[in-house]
């Protein structure tokens, strides 16, 4: 019996800290996104995750926005100077000149790779802030 009450009580006890809510940090990433949330409205399960659902969303566009932007960078320094070093072969038929040749081709199909990577990441980041933007207009009409 002792040890039923002393669980129970332990459970209770830290019940709490797994609740559902939302933590300051968080309060200030949707006052960031147009929505003015005080922890008063934030009462019900839907509300929550709801917000949840947004902030989650919120990262995804983040971080795929993020990675697109790196490689579109490394695409365009690697086409850069991929093209540099072919426009810089003298094209004697020499063996470095034919080195040079080749790796500023490597390096130019690489930028070429990076860029149709990057792409699709910039496509997704767009399409999730269209479903961020689409949640929170919905959560505005409901309160």
């Amino acid at each position: 019996m002792k040890q039923l009450l002393f669980s129970a009580t332990f459970i209770l006890l830290f019940h709490p800290v797994f609740a559902q809510g939302l933590k300051p940090r968080e309060y200030k990433t949707l006052h960031r996104l147009g929505l003015e949330i005080s922890p008063v409205q934030t009462n019900t399960p839907q509300s929550v995750s709801t917000l949840q659902e947004i902030l989650k969303k919120e990262r995804q566009v983040k971080v795929s926005k993020s990675i697109g932007i790196v490689f579109s960078v490394f695409s365009a320094v690697s086409f850069g100077f991929g093209t540099a070093l072919l426009l810089a072969n003298k094209g004697n038929g020499s063996d470095s000149d034919v080195m040079v040749g080749s790796i500023g081709t490597i390096m130019m199909v690489s930028g070429g790779i990076y860029a149709g990577v990057s792409i699709p990441l910039l496509l997704h980041a767009k399409k999730r802030k269209n479903q961020r933007d689409r949640l929170i207009r919905s959560f505005k009409a409901i309160h």
